[in-house]
Parts: structure tokens; sequence; C-alpha cells
């Protein structure tokens, strides 16, 4: 298992006083590494890419191509089998964006990998037509009651989105405890 972070987080809690954009980064950088590590998975197979949060490059921006190209280098590294990535039409827009640059940076690789796609905001905040359908997709589940309350451990380590840990941020991100 390998796992690349495209953006670095630090736009979850824009107005915190308590947790600055870089002290935020490292925040998200350590806890994805503590959840990770939950999941028996080492510190050595993660790479932040490090995009800015909220403005993860879209086609058309100039950024765009340099973060497929930094996306093929680590595909081009590691030659998955499989990705898995968020659905390519989640509501939040990073989401989107990290989707399109994957999908770009496989599609100029010489590898085929199975591509499966996760639903974050579709359950809360998708329009209709954004919803996983299955006349589009081909739908899939793991059972994982065996391990759920070694996911819930890893998810727990998601302070800022699972707390009030930084609590005076009115625009601040939180997961609703249902997600």
């Amino acid at each position: 298992i390998q796992v690349l972070v495209i953006s670095d987080g630090t736009a979850s809690h824009p107005n915190s006083r308590q947790y600055p954009a870089e002290k935020l980064r490292l925040l998200r950088q350590n806890e994805t590494l503590s959840a990770l590590s939950t999941l028996g998975i080492d510190s050595s197979a993660v790479t932040f890419l490090n995009l800015k949060d909220g403005a993860v490059p879209t086609p058309g921006k100039i950024e765009f191509e340099q973060a497929v190209a930094d996306c093929q280098a680590y595909l081009k590294t590691f030659k998955p089998e499989t990705i898995i990535l968020p659905w390519r039409r989640d509501p939040h827009a990073d989401h989107r964006a990290s989707w399109r640059i994957i999908e770009k940076a496989v599609n100029n690789l010489a590898i085929s990998p199975r591509i499966l796609e996760y639903p974050i905001w579709s359950w809360e905040q998708a329009e209709t037509d954004d919803i996983p359908k299955q006349q589009t997709v081909k739908p899939w589940r793991l059972d994982i009651s065996r391990v759920s309350s070694q996911k819930q451990e890893a998810i727990s380590h998601y302070r800022p989105q699972n707390t009030d840990i930084i609590d005076y941020d009115a625009q601040g991100f939180r997961l609703a405890p249902e997600a």
C-alpha cells in the first residue's frame, strides 16, 4: 500500500488563530500518519503532494499540468495495480480536481490500474446527478465488519474534523457524526 495525499489540508479552518496554515498543515500530516499507523501502514508509504487546499488545480490552469506530471512520476515509481480515489463527481472541488489529475496521469502512462472510487460528500451535499448510479458505475462493497473498530480508531485521529479542537472558527470544517 502506498498513499498519496494531494492537498495540504490548510483550508479546513481558514480563520483559526490557534492553527494558522503552516501549523494546520503539520497537524493534518501528523493526523494522517497516525491514522494510517493504526491501519498498519508505515509512514514511509505516505507521500504528501501539498497542493493548496481549496485550490487543487483543474484542467486549464497551468498548475494542473505540473500536478499531473508530479502524479505521473509518483505512479511510475510504484506502478499500482489498483488506485482508490474520491468519486469523480464528489461535491468537494478538491476531490473532483484530484480525480481529474489522477485520471490524466494514468491515461498518459503505460499502466492500466483498476480504479475504485468512493463517495465522500455525495450523501450530504451532492446534486442528484452527482450521486453514483448503477447505470454509470459498477457498485462494489467491501465487508469491513471485522475491522470496523480499527477504522473508527483511525478516523478518530482526524481531530479537527471530528471534535471542537479548533473551536473558534465559524467557517471550520467538521464531519457530521454519522459520516
